[in-house]
């Protein structure tokens, strides 16, 4: 359809830990995962819509609002949190955190 947008959901930041995948779901509907390297693209209605990345522990949820025509882009990483390197050091674990931001 002429009048759609377009949604791409990119992974490969330098600060993302390269590890594990996320799960996509945009308005509740799941997208799939995406792993690091890798990009997601569909067509979307224009409206406000709202996107999670999900890694099973964590999720982190932003609201994007796409015009006709519009290719909208969504940069994920899977990263650890302030503290993580502290929990890497004592624990041998850390916690992921993914996060999205609009590009």
């Amino acid at each position: 359809k002429i009048n759609n947008a377009q949604l791409t959901i990119s992974r490969n930041g330098a600060s993302d830990f390269q590890d594990r995948q996320v799960h996509l779901f945009v308005d509740d509907e799941p997208w799939g995962k995406v792993r690091y390297g890798k990009a997601v693209t569909r067509e979307i209605a224009p409206a406000r819509h709202r996107v999670r990345a999900f890694n099973t522990l964590f999720s982190h949820t932003i609201e994007v609002i796409a015009l006709p025509g519009e290719h909208v882009g969504l940069h994920c990483t899977n990263g650890m949190p302030t503290a993580g390197w502290l929990m890497m050091i004592f624990l041998h674990v850390t916690a992921l955190r993914p996060r999205l931001e609009q590009l």
